[in-house]
């Protein structure tokens, strides 16, 4: 099977999700840890917007520090660190991934997952 994911951007992660349970032949997650940096956004605050202002200046007691500086994101909060189980029409056989410069987080992380397990 080709997947052409060429001049695919980001989307929904039920749409992730949903596309790698027909991908795959076993339970796995496409995301293990979800994580954050914090950026001194002194200045800057006034000239950013976000669908969620929250974004800018997230309470640090909603997250887990890690060694390296950046921040988890609690597992189970979101859905998008569950573990997927594979459809029963899912496609096990040869699977090749076509992508382009413009690809973004959902076909990127999907491309990247079905990788490292194997199956891309």
């Amino acid at each position: 099977m080709i997947l052409d994911l060429r001049a695919k951007g980001g989307g929904s992660t039920d749409a992730s999700q949903s596309l790698f349970a027909h991908l795959i032949a076993a339970p796995a997650q496409i995301k293990r840890d979800m994580r954050v940096r914090k950026l001194n956004l002194d200045g800057l605050r006034d000239l950013l917007s976000t669908w969620e202002r929250a974004a800018l200046n997230p309470d640090p007691r909603g997250f887990i520090a890690n060694e390296d500086g950046t921040w988890s994101i609690p597992p189970g909060l979101l859905d998008d660190t569950r573990t997927l189980h594979p459809d029963e029409t899912a496609f096990t056989g040869e699977l090749s991934i076509l992508t382009s410069a413009s690809n973004s987080s959902g076909s990127t992380n999907l491309s990247a997952v079905l990788r490292s397990l194997g199956r891309a």
